[in-house]
């Protein structure tokens, strides 16, 4: 990603009132685990980072956008959270994810194809990854930050996949959803 989309990013940030409630499919798929340590990749302004924190996760919230991750930072002090943040591009690659250190990843309306095989090694055995990624509509032109029906699926054909889910019709702003768990050996 280019410092122009950054700019991008955190203009975006810094014009709109932030957003701080969680992904409906986080709040599913995680109300039944025991808090361990998460990962959130993508954060944005912090809404799943804040919610996986109030309960005991030990949250780490990764974003290109120094300005949404200052948000987070301000409305974790307002709510007396602990949230550990890094302002880091992932498109650069340079994100190094410790092999089995994440009982949960989330991964919530970003896409980007070769983010998941170092995911998917830094998830603990029987941990999850929850991710979220806008489809790619017909007859529009493909983009790299959408993804094909089933794509996600794809992803995971050798994990446990919890929740699959994509619409019928597609919209500009329809998301396709998986929650999957790593296999135990």
């Amino acid at each position: 990603m280019s410092a122009t989309s950054h700019s991008h990013w955190d203009e975006r940030y810094r014009s709109l009132e932030p957003d701080f409630t969680p992904a409906a499919l986080v709040v599913n798929a995680v109300s039944l685990l025991t808090p361990g340590r998460a990962l959130d990749l993508a954060c944005g302004a912090g809404g799943n980072a804040l919610w996986l924190a109030e309960p005991g996760w030990q949250v780490t919230a990764v974003d290109a956008s120094a300005v949404a991750i200052n948000l987070l930072h301000q409305e974790a002090a307002r709510r007396a959270l602990v949230v550990k943040t890094l302002v880091a591009d992932l498109e650069t690659g340079k994100l190094s994810l410790d092999a089995g250190a994440w009982e949960l990843i989330v991964i919530s309306k970003y896409f980007q194809r070769d983010l998941f095989v170092p995911v998917k090694q830094a998830v603990a055995t029987g941990g999850l990854v929850i991710t979220s990624a806008l489809l790619q509509e017909p007859g529009k032109k493909d983009s790299p930050f959408r993804v094909q029906r089933g794509e996600l699926r794809g992803f995971f054909g050798d994990w446990e996949i919890l929740l699959e889910h994509e619409p019928e019709v597609i919209a500009s702003h329809s998301l396709a959803e998986v929650v999957a768990r790593k296999p135990r050996v």
